[in-house]
């Protein structure tokens, strides 16, 4: 795929030097994995709503249970609870952030449009285009500024 420019500048990146408690949703088995020291791994499918990784809901346990056994439905679903030490985020809680994301959503399907590149398609379950956009992002945030 081809590369969209990061407006400069307008990127807010912040090292919020603090502690969390995340909570995975997962399945029992994979649970006991964790739990017993084996390593999260991150995912790379090409639908995960905010691209590739690992997900985490922020203080919210219920929201990991509903996750795996609703969402993901999952036979005998789990939650692994994680203290997660964060550094640079983009935070989209940021509206200067929402805005370099909107301009870098329609920068990018624009660009693959005029280059003939198909444009990924989000569905109910499947954020393909949205993968996609995240994705790319953050391999051109790779190095974020230091505010």
């Amino acid at each position: 795929m081809m590369e969209t420019a990061i407006p400069t500048g307008g990127v807010s990146f912040h090292d919020y030097h603090r502690t969390i408690i995340g909570y995975h949703g997962t399945t029992v088995e994979l649970a006991e994995l964790l739990v017993n020291g084996a390593p999260f791994r991150a995912g790379d499918n090409d639908d995960d709503w905010f691209g590739n990784g690992i997900y985490f809901w922020e203080y919210a346990p219920k929201q990991a249970w509903w996750w795996a056994e609703q969402y993901k439905k999952h036979q005998y679903p789990a939650v692994v609870g994680a203290i997660i030490r964060l550094g640079y985020c983009f935070d989209l809680l940021d509206p200067r952030n929402t805005e370099v994301l909107k301009g870098f959503h329609a920068d990018t399907v624009a660009t693959w449009k005029e280059s003939s590149i198909p444009v990924p398609q989000n569905g109910n379950h499947h954020k393909k285009l949205d993968c996609a956009i995240f994705n790319l992002l953050y391999t051109s945030l790779s190095t974020p500024p230091i505010e």
